[in-house]
């Protein structure tokens, strides 16, 4: 390849690097700048979006290591603008203020780069090194308020339950090499027809599953999550919550999509009951928890239940792909959405327990009505985006005769409304131990703004991310 087609293949991920090395830069060189590194960030973040339609021509790069197809540039999209929310929320959360700001800002931006690299992967080492660029970048920062235990705490079950699961993902990826030869998604599938199912591509796909469903935290491999979640840093909660969530499900789809044929290994009876599980665990132990944070970390769980209902049908309906796909979007905006009303009450009270939320809205009155909204969002109410997110869903399982899927995903959904609206009962319905106002930063302020509106307009005119959700082939 000539230096144009490796800036054609990669020129959004080398521009994302080197503003990563700008910041890393400005931080050792001029420390007094500290209060410009999360801006120079978040620029360097908007240009690699604004670029992203200039890269967008399909083509194989790296010898195959990696692809450009609709499917790398949707996640991407998601993934950037889940980091350019994810750094607003940063400059206004008060524990990360002062506190090694340059380092923290210059890890979301590797971030970043690891998951558009991970996005576009179709080579098991491609995917791999990807996805421990990403790990070891979120593992830093889940632990970066070094002074607080939780925040520790959090990083090492995070690190080592993430250790484990890696090695698990290459070690079925080794089996996989010695069965077909071949790290390449395209070769393997390929292999797979020839060969047909045996005991040790099922003990393969198996063991890559473990070490994807460890980064959406699909059950059983969600036992991080929550202590992850609430211990971390809350921007990064959001991050892990989103935008690691749709890094992994991107691996998972093109993994099963393109190196799993159906009818060499039938893959989904497995994810059917995944895919219930998750769902329905989730939100059960949701419905027992004090901890905001902890709520939406078993949400969170709920949450990939529900999109991986669209990657089970992505093969049996043309509706299942396009309804996944619209489900992470609409997640996106109502899940970091409600995280910043989040920090915004934790920067107030210094607190995350739901008890405190009792009369919040008399204090925060645009930041309790922004959270009901969220909330109401994830439970599924129109005219909202995760309606309409729902609403697509129910349909694959129906146009796909899954009717009993859909029944689950509706009882589901009740009992999500329950310990959503408990939270909204508290901050209108509840009498607060105060009337003291609560501010909310500038920041803060932008990026409740953008999730709102993202929110409603997937709702209301949700017609242009569903046209470009349904040209997405299956085979990518």
């Amino acid at each position: 390849m000539s230096y144009a087609e490796y800036l054609a293949a990669i020129g959004p991920e080398i521009a994302l690097t080197i503003a990563a090395l700008l910041v890393m830069s400005i931080d050792a060189l001029w420390p007094r700048s500290v209060r410009a590194i999360p801006w120079i960030g978040i620029a360097g973040l908007l240009v690699t979006l604004a670029m992203l339609p200039m890269f967008r021509a399909e083509r194989v790069a790296f010898s195959g290591l990696l692809v450009i197809d609709p499917l790398a540039v949707l996640f991407k999209v998601i993934a950037l603008i889940s980091v350019i929310l994810v750094a607003l929320l940063s400059i206004s959360h008060r524990p990360l203020r002062g506190f090694h700001e340059g380092e923290y800002h210059t890890l979301l931006l590797f971030f970043a780069v690891g998951l558009m690299f991970l996005v576009g992967a179709a080579h098991l080492l491609m995917i791999y090194l990807a996805l421990e660029m990403v790990s070891l970048a979120a593992y830093l920062l889940t632990g970066h308020l070094k002074l607080d235990p939780r925040s520790s705490e959090a990083a090492l079950k995070y690190y080592l339950f993430g250790a484990l699961c890696s090695g698990l993902f290459l070690y079925g990826a080794s089996i996989l090499f010695g069965l077909t030869g071949t790290l390449h998604l395209d070769g393997i599938a390929e292999a797979v027809r020839a060969s047909g199912l045996s005991a040790a591509l099922l003990a393969a796909l198996v063991l890559m599953l473990i070490g994807l469903g460890f980064k959406i935290a699909m059950v059983p491999f969600h036992l991080w999550a929550p202590d992850a979640y609430e211990g971390a840093p809350t921007p990064i909660t959001a991050l892990l919550s989103v935008a690691s969530k749709a890094g992994g499900f991107a691996v998972l789809l093109r993994v099963l999509a393109v190196a799993f044929p159906l009818e060499a290994l039938d893959w989904q009876p497995m994810l059917w009951v995944l895919c219930v599980v998750t769902m329905s665990l989730g939100n059960v132990i949701a419905v027992r928890q004090g901890n905001i944070k902890r709520l939406l970390a078993y949400s969170s769980i709920a949450q990939a239940g529900y999109v991986l209902v669209g990657v089970v049908l992505m093969r049996q309906t043309p509706a299942g792909l396009p309804s996944a796909m619209i489900y992470l979007i609409a997640y996106l905006f109502m899940n970091i959405g409600a995280f910043a009303v989040v920090i915004v009450v934790s920067n107030a009270l210094g607190s995350d327990k739901i008890e405190d939320y009792r009369g919040l809205a008399r204090r925060a009155p645009l930041a309790s009505a922004s959270l009901a909204v969220f909330l109401v969002s994830l439970t599924g109410i129109p005219p909202l985006a995760g309606f309409i997110g729902k609403f697509y869903l129910f349909a694959a399982t129906i146009d796909a005769h899954a009717y009993w899927l859909a029944v689950i995903m509706g009882v589901n959904s009740v009992v999500a409304a329950f310990y959503y609206f408990r939270v909204v009962r508290a901050m209108y319905l509840d009498a607060g131990k105060s009337e003291e106002p609560i501010g909310t930063a500038r920041p803060l302020q932008v990026a409740v703004g953008v999730t709102l509106l993202g929110t409603f307009v997937i709702g209301v005119w949700p017609q242009p991310f569903l046209l470009f959700a349904a040209a997405l082939p299956l085979g990518f």
